[in-house]
């Protein structure tokens, strides 16, 4: 999907920002493809202006590299399921290599697993590491 918003222009009556916000298919090969860009109809001539964004460096925290690695090694051991066109595993699956991993304290009360599992989870959502439906995680392409 393609959002476009006019862009004032002294040189033109045409200009407009167009940004890419559902990218199901970017990649980070693609990454460059999905960036916003400003577009205008300069003497019967298009041009554009890329606003590409540098890339930032990843600040997911030491902890949640810690369970990210612990959501690659659910899927390693698997099983793995189909969802739509991804290849999944389940909440159970990665609380299980989080405890195997001791991030999780196996005598935490369940809601307190739960809790900093969730926690973690919301951060590699955040950092667009992860992507979640209900009990199914998946990496974000």
């Amino acid at each position: 999907m393609i959002h476009g918003t006019e862009v004032k222009r002294p040189d033109t009556d045409i200009s407009l920002r167009l940004e890419f916000r559902k990218n199901r298919e970017k990649t980070p090969e693609t990454r460059q493809d999905f960036a916003d860009v400003t577009v205008a109809l300069v003497g019967d001539k298009w041009v554009c202006d890329r606003q590409s964004k540098p890339a930032s460096p990843d600040s997911t925290s030491p902890n949640g590299q810690k369970f990210l690695q612990a959501l690659r090694d659910a899927f390693a051991k698997g099983p793995t399921q189909k969802f739509q066109s991804w290849e999944v595993v389940t909440m159970d699956q990665w609380r299980n290599e989080c405890l195997r991993l001791a991030l999780l304290n196996k005598d935490a009360k369940a809601n307190q697993q739960r809790a900093m599992l969730y926690k973690y989870r919301l951060e590699l959502i955040g950092k667009n590491h992860i992507v979640c439906n209900d009990e199914l995680i998946w990496f974000a392409p």
